[in-house]
């Protein structure tokens, strides 16, 4: 997988005849914050209970005059332990050549998760031979944002790295003062936490339980749904942009009315 709602489209919005706007609302972006699991849970432990896999080493990857180059190198993760920087230039991964960026998606998928392998990248005027293997991430994150949204034509949704907020008012605005989600009182809670929510981006938050998944667009609406719901067969790109649209359309709606 890569990076109905019919009632929305960029341009159309479908509803009563006296819903007119002015100017253009687009493009509607929407960052998705993957949380992780709570602190008393296994992440790997709860993510290897899934019947979905995801696995990554923990970079992202863009073109720069028609060359594969590192992107953003997450924290925590085994390229960063490795040392990968942001703006190396990819020449091959696990012994296969890479031209494009098509080809680096390619080269990372396939490799064995159970392996290392070498990563070979041109910083400056040096080669260098880097040491990876790949870790399981979220496949409901990674499903979420790279599900073709493209019923909504200028909607964009792109995984990015969640900003620093207070550990301590985070798990209170999540779980409370017990360990089950505040799935009712989250969504207000939550825009305290993370002050650059603001109303003309959205910001995703997703956190697994080992049951369930909080999924909260900050500010403005939060559900929770059964984990089981979304995983194997069932972890379709349909259902998540169906899911994605219930979450959305109050910051669609409002971004058509104040474009």
């Amino acid at each position: 997988m890569r990076f109905l709602a019919a009632v929305v489209l960029c341009g159309l919005w479908v509803a009563s005849p006296s819903d007119a706007r002015a100017g253009d609302p687009c493009p509607i972006d929407f960052a998705v914050y993957d949380f992780g699991t709570p602190s008393w849970l296994d992440r790997d432990k709860t993510l290897a209970a899934l019947s979905s896999r995801s696995y990554w080493t923990g970079v992202s990857i863009y073109e720069y005059e028609g060359e594969p180059r590192i992107y953003f190198v997450y924290d925590g993760t085994p390229a960063k332990a490795a040392g990968v920087f942001i703006g190396d230039r990819i020449l091959s991964v696990a012994g296969v050549p890479v031209r494009d960026t098509d080809g680096a998606f390619a080269a990372f998928d396939t490799v064995d998760h159970q392996r290392e392998f070498d990563l070979v990248v041109r910083r400056g005027d040096e080669t260098k031979t880097l040491k990876l293997h790949r870790v399981l991430r979220d496949p409901f994150v990674t499903a979420l944002a790279q599900a073709d949204h493209g019923g909504w034509d200028c909607v964009t949704v792109d995984k990015k790295v969640p900003p620093s907020v207070d550990a301590a008012a985070f798990k209170t605005a999540v779980f409370g003062k017990g360990r089950r989600f505040q799935c009712k009182t989250a969504h207000k809670a939550l825009r305290k936490v993370i002050p650059d929510a603001h109303q003309h981006d959205g910001q995703v938050v997703v956190v697994r339980g080992r049951r369930r998944i909080l999924i909260s667009l900050v500010g403005r609406t939060t559900r929770c749904v059964a984990a089981s719901d979304y995983d194997g067969s069932l972890l379709t790109e349909q259902r998540l942009v169906s899911l994605f649209f219930e979450i959305a359309e109050s910051l669609v709606a409002y971004r058509h009315a104040h474009p």
